[in-house]
């Protein structure tokens, strides 16, 4: 009996891991470097997405990077620290992004800017810029 249940644990530990795109040190070291805009949406549309062909978002082990944010959010420096928290990357505690899909080559994020009176809600896709160069 003790056999059977040490076998099933481990059944049981990958059963749960299945589907989890929850990011851990593994996940760390694949989002770390630079990241270029590739396609997506700006509430649920395309339109005026095309402003976003230069956005580059840079991770470093501890500190996030874009020249862009700053001019769309204000409270943000060109460079903040940043901590992923299950699965979410949170910068500075002033801007929450969420990850929806994180690869070697795919990084598919979703977050939520105030554009004047109206939260933008943006759903973007980005490839690695060593790839797209």
């Amino acid at each position: 009996m003790k056999q059977l249940l040490l076998l099933f644990i481990p059944f049981l530990l990958l059963l749960n891991s299945c589907g989890e795109t929850v990011p851990d040190n593994a996940s760390k070291e694949l989002l770390t470097g630079s990241w270029i805009f590739e396609s997506g949406t700006r509430n649920g549309s395309t339109e005026g997405i095309e402003l976003l062909n230069n956005l580059v978002f840079t991770f470093t082990d501890n500190q996030f990077k874009c020249e862009l944010l700053p001019d769309m959010m204000p409270s943000l420096g060109k460079e903040e620290p940043y901590e992923l928290k299950e699965n979410h990357i949170v910068v500075n505690e002033k801007f929450d992004i969420e990850i929806k899909d994180l690869s070697e080559g795919d990084l598919s994020l979703k977050f939520e800017l105030m554009l004047g009176e109206d939260p933008t809600t943006f759903d973007l896709k980005f490839k690695p810029q060593e790839i797209v160069e």
